[in-house]
């Protein structure tokens, strides 16, 4: 199983900071202004821009050797609904090497819906990762830094990925 530091608390103690309240209000308003379609399966834009991140995704884990998923331990930061954390599994990852943490509660209880018991799903902010030092193989985020737009937070985001990360651990940013 993936396990979580001794400083779990510190990710929802960061939850009421300014930015993180903000990114919260940003995704409200973009969800009340798209159409469902845009993002949906329904869209063929959107189902040709998913395959081709994948595609793109699955061709530079290859390049850098990490074609084999299964034995690496995987962080997806601002998981959302858990869309990628399945793909992950799809790709070869087994679900109890993988873990996500996502802002927004209701996407994380959507993602605890979509995966297995096994995979680490956390609500909580980027800035406070609650798995220990040189725990993780592999991260991925996708719009992560799109929607952050205070640098001081995205740069405690990067010190907090940097601290998870393995020596020779790889990042996968979208």
């Amino acid at each position: 199983m993936f396990e979580r530091s001794d400083e779990t608390g510190k990710a929802t103690e960061k939850m009421s900071g300014r930015e993180a309240q903000e990114i919260l209000k940003r995704y409200d308003r973009r969800k009340a202004s798209r159409s469902k379609d845009w993002f949906g399966y329904r869209s063929p834009m959107h189902l040709l821009r998913i395959q081709e991140r994948h595609r793109a995704t699955l061709t530079l884990l290859a390049d850098s050797g990490r074609r084999d998923l299964s034995e690496l331990s995987i962080v997806d930061i601002g998981c959302g609904d858990g869309n990628q954390l399945r793909r992950l599994v799809d790709w070869g990852a087994r679900p109890g090497r993988i873990a996500g943490i996502e802002l927004r509660a209701d996407a994380v209880e959507r993602a605890l819906g979509l995966c297995r018991n096994e995979t680490d799903i956390v609500c909580g902010s980027a800035e406070a990762l609650p798995w220990p030092a040189n725990s993780v193989d592999l991260a991925f985020l996708n719009t992560v830094f799109s929607s952050i737009l205070d640098i001081e937070m995205r740069v405690r985001v990067v010190d907090e990925l940097r601290r998870v990360l393995k020596p020779g651990g790889a990042v996968c940013w979208y």
